[in-house]
């Protein structure tokens, strides 16, 4: 589920860097709606970031750590067993500052991160994704770490990888 994208960005702080917990609380009934519907084993959030700037906001990078913590503990707690996954841009050296994904902290709540590993849009090769995700699985403080791989070769050219690359 979209989490602070909607087709425009959504900040989760405020201007002057308040936490916007009407909107978490938002977020979070609407992942338990879709939590409670059968056969829903999982809820995965998507856009749980800022665009890029994150370094611009007062409490951006704290606002994401305190968004997931509250959301994982609130969806585990009503639906036990659930599995809550995020996925997180590619760039462990630059998540937090760029995107307010701070991958120590956001893996101690949820129980798999999957890092959009495109090697397409990063023009990069088999070894990238491998030293990435094993920075991710480094960094981990308890979630899997499951590397989402691009199926297309990139972002300008969304024509489908062949099954042989």
């Amino acid at each position: 589920m979209l989490t602070f994208y909607d087709g425009d960005w959504i900040s989760p702080v405020t201007s002057s860097g308040k936490y916007r917990y009407s909107l978490f609380n938002s977020i979070i009934k609407e992942a338990k709606s879709y939590a409670s519907i059968a056969g829903v084993d999982g809820i995965h959030f998507d856009y749980i970031r800022f665009p890029g700037n994150a370094y611009q906001y007062k409490n951006g990078a704290a606002a994401i750590n305190y968004f997931t913590k509250l959301a994982a503990n609130e969806l585990h707690k009503s639906y036990p067993g659930i599995v809550v996954s995020a996925a997180v841009m590619a760039e462990p050296g630059a998540m937090t500052y760029y995107y307010g994904q701070d991958i120590p902290t956001m893996s101690k709540y949820l129980d798999v991160i999957i890092p959009m590993i495109y090697k397409g849009n990063y023009n990069s090769g088999t070894s990238w994704l491998k030293s990435t995700t094993a920075a991710f699985v480094e960094m981990s403080n308890g979630a899997e770490i499951w590397a989402g791989l691009q199926g297309y070769y990139s972002d300008e050219n969304v024509a489908r990888l062949p099954t042989s690359t």
